[in-house]
């Protein structure tokens, strides 16, 4: 798997960022609600589970149910759906909307790790530093979900990252490099 999110961070961080994960799943299977979402996919592709301590059970239990996941093998294989029709697709895009309820909850729990947060996000300033993305050298899966997170965290738990130069910058280029289909 390429270069993760967690793996950007220093270990402090990141043995935090884990700890809060792992409390936050203690009674979720999910992060928002009761079926799989875009965010936890999009989590998961930045977790290298060779990192997580054999004491995040939470975590590694939640990295397992995602990972095993046909959704979450075909994206990190790259494969397309192969002739699948349209309604089956608007049912998993359907299955992948999170519960509301859930996300405020887990609104909560962002804006609580806030610092935590600006910290990670200054660190992958400095990654930037010298690098256009994140983890190869065109735009790539790490890039556009690690933009949602940072976008997420500026939003909901109101972490600055304006004054990060690199961060900024990385961030409209991902933006700018995306199909936006009429959005």
């Amino acid at each position: 798997m390429a270069t993760t999110f967690a793996a950007l961070l220093p270990a402090h961080a990141q043995a935090q960022l884990y700890d809060s994960l792992d409390q936050f799943l203690l009674s979720r299977t999910f992060l928002d609600g009761e079926r799989i979402s875009f965010n936890d996919i999009s989590l998961a592709f930045q977790i290298d589970a060779n990192h997580v301590s054999a004491a995040h059970t939470n975590l590694k239990r939640w990295l397992d149910t995602i990972r095993n996941q046909e959704l979450f093998h075909k994206l990190a294989s790259g494969g397309a759906s192969s002739g699948k029709n349209k309604s089956k697709k608007a049912n998993r895009a359907q299955a992948l909307r999170p519960d509301p309820q859930a996300v405020d909850e887990a609104c909560a729990w962002v804006s609580r790790f806030g610092p935590a947060l600006a910290n990670c996000c200054e660190s992958i300033d400095q990654y930037l530093l010298s690098r256009t993305f994140l983890s190869t050298e065109r735009l790539s899966f790490s890039d556009v979900c690690m933009q949602k997170v940072v976008e997420y965290c500026s939003r909901v738990a109101h972490v600055p990252v304006s004054h990060l130069t690199n961060l900024s910058r990385w961030m409209d280029t991902v933006h700018n490099s995306q199909p936006h289909h009429g959005h």
